[in-house]
């Protein structure tokens, strides 16, 4: 599932704010960068330039992320931008290897509103008024 416009960071005013005023986390494969907005969703933007490999290197990455932050946007807290950057080791790194450095970021930035531990367990639980059977 693609995430919805109004969730995404796409114009070059908005990163330019996130970078100059946000915060931000970094790691061997990744860095984040978030600032507060003045909206009720968080939105997030992936960053990934040339110096991560070819096109078609750097496609696969933004694939990975997207699909990594698709189980994980629901956790984050609301009312921010978020801007994810991959550095050139993410083209070598495992999808399960990002993953984990995602993880790492997110909870130091202190963004999540579930923590990790937990997702599994609240993912387990039928929804209020669904059937088990």
């Amino acid at each position: 599932m693609m995430t919805k416009r109004t969730e995404r960071v796409r114009a070059s005013g908005d990163f330019a704010i996130v970078r100059q005023r946000g915060r931000s986390r970094h790691s061997s494969l990744l860095s984040i960068a978030w600032v507060a907005n003045a909206r009720t969703v968080t939105r997030i933007g992936y960053v990934v330039s040339k110096r991560v490999g070819k096109a078609t290197v750097r496609n696969l990455v933004k694939r990975r992320l997207r699909a990594l932050m698709q189980g994980r946007h629901t956790t984050l807290l609301a009312g921010y931008d978020l801007i994810i950057t991959a550095k050139p080791g993410a083209a070598a790194a495992a999808y399960d290897e990002l993953g984990t450095d995602l993880d790492r970021l997110i909870q130091q930035s202190h963004l999540r509103l579930i923590p990790a531990d937990q997702q599994a367990v609240r993912a387990s639980r039928p929804m209020q008024g669904e059937d088990n059977t």
